[in-house]
């Protein structure tokens, strides 16, 4: 949906300009101003904070001792697995770094500086001490040393988690340097604790290396005398093995071979003479399937017999061809000699059918044959199988007892080497620097501190003010130009907030009639004026609603019609909210007969209307509700109403309920010339307003435009808008002259 962008205070006015404010440097100067109080309180609150926390909080010193990591020098016998020597690179650097920072070996510097006793570490130091007091006293009981024993232990550890929290260990830049630091509340405890743990840990170094070449010398005997049986156990099972398989040499299955190929060429003859049986059988048995039948395979047939009957069988056809040259078809001769041909087919039909017999039998046998043979060459190589298991396991063992002589014999010369390196270690690093008694805290930076405190809090306080400046002007509407951009519909005024310091004694219904001249009369003013100078003439019938109730929609109607009145104008004013009718209220009467009664036909419009004392203005008060106020509101009856009210009065204006809350104002939208839609500023929702105006278009409302309500006139110069409002609330302050 494209917004329109209409003519509003003399300029262009359309959805940008949200965008070009928070590039105006005089409009984020006045979201500043709006909200001063609030910045000043966030600075203020967070630099005070600030300043009070740098001068309560305790003094914290820092000492830092250097260590360089540099792998020793090459020893004539070098083992690094054992020695535990290293290439300085940056996985070594890093695992340094969580050693030095591990629970073992902070726990090593607490128990060596007694850090148990020092309460800056040890938080349950009284709690412990007490304690000590109490184990002193039942010390001859039983069980009591166990108790304070896991005392003790849990207030070490928690002395590791302090001192761990004191200590921090960096690389220096891609240098193979560690920077030790340790924090203390006092400064020479500081250096103390930073020293012990550059020192300790090059003692580490060297009792690791001890440690690991006595643990390898003890292993690597153990392992010595545990090969030592192994490798007795497994030549003895090797020669028994060898001596229940019969097995001397590297040969001893080639006679199962041998067996095992002359079977493998008589299968393959077994096989080759079944498949030639099966292709003469096949290849009988598909002449006889053909076209050809039996004289086809006759044909490729070998029988003695068979090459006999067909000798008979093609003198029988001779003699038959020359028969028919001499004699008829039923001749004597000739169905004599067709008998004989027939009978000697028959005999060629059976032979075919015995040879064709005795080649299936053949199938059968060289099938039966060659399974024969299958199996046999089966069982053969089942027994090969399990003479092969029995040399791979004798050749298995024997690689055993190689590999187990070869073990024993590597571990004897590394037990020799590692008791040669016992005495050579070294450690791979060096204390660079060692660290110092600091002279200034290294926390806190007080000065540093309540900088940071001041111009933080003025960064958060600002984009805070922002934010809630942002949050509440999405709220609602606070110009008319908002309203012009956003909805299309041009602001036809804005209508100051009546609070007591306006009022006085007058009541607010009355004070358009007490105070004509004042700046909520000169916005009344405003409106009829813009009323009267709309594009297409001046409007005899005029509604007028909003979105929900409170926005003062009543006020404003009650007001434009008592003014309209007294400039001399013959107006009408119409209550239509016939459920919470108000106009009766503010005309200081009850609400009788009136626009229900009209409408139901119950009392004429004459007898219904009303005249206010003060203006002179004639209205029509609701009346009692009925059960479907729309309906009437739709009924012929209001549309002749309205038709006539016209003809009689200049202007008639009707006040109808909000759109949001039910549909009389679209019933009676589409019946008058105009439509005032009233908005209450900086409170309506904008969704709110969008709704409720889209229902009117909709109901072929012909909106005259919109008026802002309860407008505070101060609060609205701060905001920076060229408004009506702004410039009616300076023109209010001013005395006439």
């Amino acid at each position: 949906m494209v917004e329109p962008i209409t003519r509003f205070a003399g300029g262009a006015v359309g959805p940008a300009r949200n965008n070009q404010e928070l590039l105006n440097p005089r409009a984020l100067f006045l979201v500043l101003w709006r909200q001063k109080w609030l910045i000043g309180g966030i600075v203020g609150f967070f630099t005070l904070a600030a300043v009070i926390y740098a001068l309560l909080v305790t003094p914290i010193y820092k000492s830092q001792a250097l260590i360089k990591i540099e792998p020793s020098h090459a020893l004539a016998l070098d083992i690094p697995e054992l020695a535990g020597r290293f290439e300085a690179d940056a996985s070594t650097i890093e695992s340094e770094i969580k050693y030095l920072t591990s629970n073992s070996f902070v726990g090593r510097i607490v128990d060596e500086q007694r850090l148990l006793d020092d309460a800056e570490y040890n938080p349950n130091l009284l709690e412990s001490v007490a304690k000590g007091q109490v184990r002193e006293l039942f010390s001859d009981r039983s069980g009591a040393d166990l108790i304070f024993d896991a005392t003790a232990s849990v207030d070490r550890r928690a002395t590791i988690r302090e001192l761990k929290e004191a200590l921090s260990v960096s690389q220096v830049g891609r240098s193979f340097v560690l920077a030790v630091t340790v924090a203390s509340t006092d400064p020479a405890k500081a250096a103390q604790l930073a020293n012990a743990f550059a020192e300790t840990y090059l003692v580490a170094q060297l009792e690791d290396k001890f440690d690991a070449t006595n643990k390898a010398a003890a292993w690597l005997t153990t392992q010595i005398n545990s090969i030592r049986d192994q490798v007795i156990d497994l030549e003895n099972q090797l020669v028994v093995r060898q001596t229940n398989q019969g097995i001397y040499s590297g040969s001893g299955v080639d006679p199962l071979a041998q067996q095992i190929i002359q079977l493998n060429a008589r299968v393959a003859e077994a096989q080759a003479a079944r498949a030639e049986t099966e292709a003469r059988y096949a290849q009988v048995q598909n002449l006889l399937d053909s076209r050809g039948g039996i004289s086809a395979a006759a044909n490729v047939l070998t029988s003695p017999l068979l090459s006999e009957l067909r000798g008979e069988e093609a003198a029988l056809q001779r003699r038959l061809a020359e028969l028919a040259t001499i004699y008829g078809d039923r001749h004597p001769q000739i169905v004599n000699a067709r008998a004989e041909l027939a009978s000697q087919r028959a005999k060629i039909r059976s032979e075919v059918q015995r040879i064709l017999s005795d080649l299936q039998n053949e199938v059968a046998v060289a099938t039966a044959r060659e399974r024969e043979l299958q199996s046999s060459l089966q069982g053969l190589q089942n027994n090969v199988a399990s003479q092969e298991r029995g040399v791979v396991n004798v050749r298995e063992l024997e690689r055993e007892a190689l590999s187990a002589r070869a073990t024993y014999e590597r571990y004897l010369q590394r037990l020799a080497e590692v008791n040669e390196l016992q005495n050579l270690q070294e450690p791979d690093a060096v204390i660079l620097s060692q660290a110092q008694i600091p002279l200034e805290p290294a926390f806190p930076q007080k000065r540093l501190i309540v900088l940071l405190a001041f111009f933080g809090s003025a960064v958060l306080a600002i984009g805070t003010a922002f934010l809630v400046d942002r949050w509440t002007t999405d709220l609602g509407y606070r110009a008319g130009e908002e309203l012009l951009a956003e909805t299309g519909h041009d602001s036809l005024t804005a209508v100051p907030e009546l609070d007591d310091g306006t009022l006085g004694p007058v009541d607010p219904d009355d004070f358009i009639v007490e105070q004509p001249l004042s700046v909520f009369g000169e916005a009344i003013q405003r409106l009829r004026t813009n009323l009267y100078l709309l594009d297409d003439g001046p409007c005899r019938s005029l509604l007028v609603t909003s979105s929900i109730p409170g926005e003062g929609k009543t006020l404003i109607v009650t007001s434009l019609a008592r003014q309209s009145a007294k400039a001399g104008i013959k107006a009408l004013l119409i209550d239509a909210d016939m459920r919470r009718p108000r106009v009766h209220e503010v005309m200081g009467r009850m609400n009788g007969r009136g626009l229900s009664d009209v409408l139901t036909g119950r009392v004429a419009l004459d007898e219904a209307l009303q005249r206010d004392d003060a203006s002179g203005l004639t209205y029509l008060p609701a009346g009692p509700c009925p059960e479907s106020p729309a309906d009437l509101l739709r009924s012929r009856t209001m549309k002749m109403l309205l038709a006539d009210a016209s003809n009689d009065y200049d202007l008639v204006l009707i006040d109808s309920p909000p759109i949001a809350a039910v549909s009389d104002s679209a019933v009676l939208a589409d019946l008058v010339d105009r439509t005032v839609y009233v908005v209450r500023w900086n409170t309506t929702p904008r969704k709110t307003v969008i709704g409720g105006l889209k229902q009117l278009d909709d109901a072929g409302a012909r909106i005259a435009g919109t008026v802002l309500s309860m407008v505070d006139l101060k609060k609205q110069a701060q905001y920076g808008y060229d408004d009506i409002a702004t410039y009616q609330g300076y023109y209010g302050e001013r005395t006439p002259g």
